[in-house]
C-alpha cells in the first residue's frame, strides 16, 4: 500500500504544469533592405572617376581674377552615388515609419534620442545651406576640391539611420561586414601595391576607365608626398581610412570559428582572412606616412588590452579589491602603452614630425593699412610701430618715417645702394623697406617692398590712385587689416601650419554657432585675406580651404548647433558601447564586433583632431556607426531575453 502511495507521489511531482509555448520571432534573413547600405560601405569607397569642373571664386580679393578649370578623381562620383542611395535610404525610412514596407515595430525599442539628434544635425545642416553666403557652393559641391554639399551631408545621415533601422538581427549585421571586408580587402591590396610603387591608379586600363568622363588623357600623382593615397586624393584621407577600419578589422580576427556557427561564408570573417586585411591595411599605413594614424592607432591598441586587462582582472578577483585592481591594470597598461608607442621608431617620427614646427622664429605677425597711408606694424613679441611713406604728388615714393606705439618718432637708416630703409631700433631690425618702382600691365607703378630678411619674405605695396595699398599674389589691391588670431603664437608652423589655421579658424566659432557658413564653403569663412600671416608661416600665400580639423570644420560649415548633435550622436554611442563591452566581456562574435565598431568611432574622432572629412572617410564612419548602433540594440536584446528566461 505504502508502495503505491510513494509511486503515484512520484508521478505526480514528476508532471509539470501547462506552460503557454512563448513564439519566438523568426530571424529575418531577408537581405533587400541592406543593399543600399552594402553599396554605399562597400562600393561607393572603391569608385575612382574624374571629373571636369570650373572654380568660380574669382569675386574673393583672395582669389585670382580668372575662373579655373578644375579636375576631380576622387571624390565628385562618391557624392552623387552617396545622394542616390542616400534618397533610397530616406524613402526606405519614411516607408517603414508609415507601415507602407515592413514592419513598423521594427522601430520599437531603439533609442529616440539617436534619431532626435540626427534630425537637428540635419536640420541645421539645410538651415546653413539656406542661409550660405554662396549658395552653390553648398548645394552643388565644387568649389576648391570639396563635394561634400547639403545633399551628401543629409546622405549621410540617411544612410546611418538606414544602418540602424534595417539591421535588425545578427544574420544581417554578419552580411554587411562580409561585404565591408571584402571591399577592405581590396583597398587593402591598393595600397599594398602603392606602398611598393605599383600604384594600381596609374595602369593603363585604369587611366582609361578614370578618365574616360573627362577631357583629361591621364591623371599624373604627385611626388611630394606619399603616393599611398588608395582611393582617395591624399595620404591624409587615406590615414583617415585606415584609423576608421583598422580597429574593426581586429575585432574581427579575434572572432573564433564555433562563435560563427550557421553563419555562411563565415571564412570571410575568420581569423585568418582578417587577419590578411589587416596586414595589408597596416602596410598602407606605414607606407602612407600619416603621423596621425600612427598615434591614433596606438591609442585604440591601448585601449583594446587595457579593456582586454580589466575584464580578466575582472574575473578573478573579489569585489573588495576589484575596483582597485582594475584601476591600477589599467593605469599599467596605458603606461606601458604609451612608452612603447612613443619610443618606437614611427612614433620617433611622428613626435619628431610635430615637433618640427613647435617653435616660431618669424616675428612679423600682422600689417594694417592705415586711411592716412601708414602701415601699422605688430610682432610676435607684442611690439608695433607705424611706418609713414613719403609719397609726393606725383605718386612717386621718396622715403619712410617711423613712430613707436608711444608715438615717438624712431631713427631711419637708409642704404642708398639697395634702396633700402630700417628702423634704427634693435626691436624692429629684421624688417626693412625697399623702394622700387613695379611694370604692372605695361605701366609703372610706384611702390615698395616690405622685407622680412631673415625668413626670406616680402610683401609688394604700391601706390594706387594715391592710396598706398597690398598688391596680392593674385593680381588685386587691397587695404590690409589686423586679421583675430588666438593660441598657438609661438608655435603657428605646428604640424605642417595647423597651428596658423587652428589660430584664425577658432575665433570664428562664435560668429556660427546658429548657422554655419555653409557646407562646403570653409574657404570663404576663413581669412584667406591674411597675407601676413599665410606668408609667414609657409613663405608665399596659401588658400586654406579646409581646417584640417573636422570638429572646426563642422561647426564653421553647419553651426555650433549641428555641431553639438554630431558631438551627441558620437558621444551616445561610446556610452551604449561601454555598457555593452561590461555586460558582455567580448564575448561572442557579435559583442566583439561591438567592441571593433567603438574603436572605430574612437579612432575616427581621434584622426580627425589633426585631418578633415572627405567623402569617401566620412560615409564609411556614418554607416559603421550606425551599424554600431543596431549592432548594440541586438545585443542588448539577446541580453534582455537571456535575464528574462532565467
Amino acid at each position: 500500500m505504502s508502495k503505491k502511495k510513494s509511486s503515484k507521489n512520484n508521478i505526480t511531482k514528476n508532471v509539470r504544469k501547462p506552460v503557454k509555448a512563448e513564439v519566438m520571432p523568426k530571424e529575418d534573413k531577408s537581405i533587400l533592405s541592406l543593399l543600399p547600405i552594402i553599396f554605399a560601405l562597400a562600393v561607393i569607397p572603391l569608385v575612382v572617376l574624374t571629373k571636369d569642373y570650373t572654380t568660380n571664386l574669382t569675386g574673393y580679393i583672395w582669389f585670382q581674377a580668372t575662373e579655373i578649370n578644375q579636375i576631380d578623381s576622387f571624390e565628385y562620383t562618391k557624392s552623387v552615388l552617396v545622394i542616390i542611395v542616400g534618397l533610397i535610404s530616406a524613402i526606405m525610412i519614411a516607408s517603414r515609419m508609415l507601415g507602407l514596407w515592413g514592419k513598423k515595430s521594427v522601430l520599437e525599442g531603439r533609442d529616440k534620442l539617436v534619431y532626435i539628434f540626427a534630425g537637428i544635425y540635419s536640420l541645421f545642416v539645410i538651415l546653413s545651406s539656406l542661409f550660405a553666403k554662396q549658395k552653390d557652393l553648398a548645394f552643388g559641391g565644387g568649389g576648391y576640391n570639396q563635394w561634400q554639399s547639403m545633399w551628401v551631408l543629409l546622405g549621410y545621415v540617411m544612410l546611418f539611420l538606414a544602418a540602424y533601422t534595417v539591421l535588425t538581427s545578427e544574420h544581417k549585421v554578419y552580411t554587411l561586414l562580409k561585404c565591408f571586408m571584402v571591399s577592405t580587402a581590396v583597398i587593402g591590396l591598393v595600397g599594398v601595391l602603392q606602398t611598393a610603387g605599383h600604384n594600381p591608379l596609374a595602369f593603363e586600363f585604369i587611366q582609361k576607365i578614370m578618365t574616360s568622363q573627362s577631357s583629361v588623357n591621364k591623371i599624373s600623382f604627385s611626388q611630394e608626398f606619399s603616393q599611398v593615397i588608395l582611393t582617395f586624393n591624399n595620404p591624409n584621407y587615406s590615414g583617415v581610412y585606415l584609423s576608421t577600419v583598422i580597429p574593426l578589422v581586429g575585432a574581427i580576427a579575434f572572432i573564433l570559428p564555433k562563435e560563427l556557427e550557421g553563419v555562411s561564408h563565415k571564412w570571410i570573417l575568420s581569423p585568418v582572412f582578417a587577419g590578411i586585411v589587416e596586414a595589408e591595411l597596416l602596410v598602407s599605413l606605414v607606407g602612407a606616412e600619416s603621423s596621425a594614424s600612427a598615434i591614433t592607432l596606438a591609442v585604440c591598441i591601448i585601449i583594446a588590452v587595457a579593456t582586454v586587462t580589466i575584464i580578466k582582472i575582472s574575473t578573478m578577483l573579489t569585489d573588495k579589491i576589484k575596483v582597485f585592481a582594475i584601476i591600477g591594470g589599467a593605469v599599467i597598461v596605458i603606461a606601458i602603452g604609451l612608452f612603447g608607442a612613443v619610443n618606437s621608431t614611427i612614433g620617433k617620427q611622428t613626435l619628431a614630425k610635430f615637433k618640427k614646427g613647435e617653435r616660431d622664429t618669424r616675428n612679423l605677425v600682422n600689417m594694417v593699412n592705415n586711411k592716412d597711408n601708414s602701415i601699422w606694424v605688430e610682432f610676435r613679441n607684442g611690439e608695433t610701430f607705424t611706418v609713414y611713406p613719403q609719397v609726393t604728388q606725383s605718386g612717386e615714393v621718396s622715403g619712410f618715417t617711423a613712430k613707436d606705439a608711444g608715438k615717438k618718432d624712431l631713427a631711419m637708416n637708409y642704404d642708398e645702394s639697395k634702396f633700402e630703409y630700417s628702423v634704427n631700433d634693435d626691436r624692429f631690425k629684421a624688417i626693412k623697406f625697399k623702394v622700387i618702382n613695379f611694370n604692372l600691365d605695361n605701366q609703372i607703378k610706384p611702390g615698395f617692398k616690405v622685407l622680412d630678411e631673415p625668413n626670406a619674405i616680402e610683401w609688394n605695396f604700391m601706390v594706387n590712385e594715391g592710396k598706398v595699398q597690398y598688391f596680392t599674389p593674385f593680381g588685386k589691391f587691397m587695404s590690409l587689416h589686423k586679421v583675430e588670431r588666438f593660441g598657438f603664437q609661438e608655435s603657428e608652423n605646428f604640424a605642417s601650419r595647423r597651428g596658423y589655421i587652428y589660430s584664425r579658424s577658432i575665433p570664428l566659432l562664435p560668429k556660427y554657432f546658429f548657422t554655419g557658413v555653409g557646407p562646403n564653403s570653409f574657404i570663404i569663412a576663413f581669412p584667406n585675406d591674411d597675407f601676413v600671416g599665410s606668408k609667414r608661416v609657409g613663405g608665399k600665400t596659401k588658400l586654406v580651404d579646409k581646417p584640417h580639423n573636422m570638429l572646426l570644420n563642422t561647426w564653421i560649415t553647419t553651426g555650433g548647433i549641428s555641431f553639438i548633435a554630431y558631438a551627441m550622436l558620437w558621444i551616445l554611442y561610446i556610452i551604449g558601447s561601454v555598457k555593452i563591452v561590461r555586460k558582455f566581456r567580448l564575448k561572442g562574435a557579435m559583442a566583439k564586433i561591438s567592441f571593433g565598431l567603438m574603436l572605430s568611432a574612437i579612432g575616427h574622432a581621434i584622426v580627425g583632431v589633426t585631418n578633415d572629412p572627405v567623402v569617401g572617410t566620412q560615409l564609411v564612419y556614418w554607416i559603421l556607426l550606425g551599424c554600431g548602433y543596431a549592432t548594440n540594440f541586438i545585443l542588448s536584446k539577446t541580453h534582455q531575453e537571456t535575464k528574462y528566461n532565467h
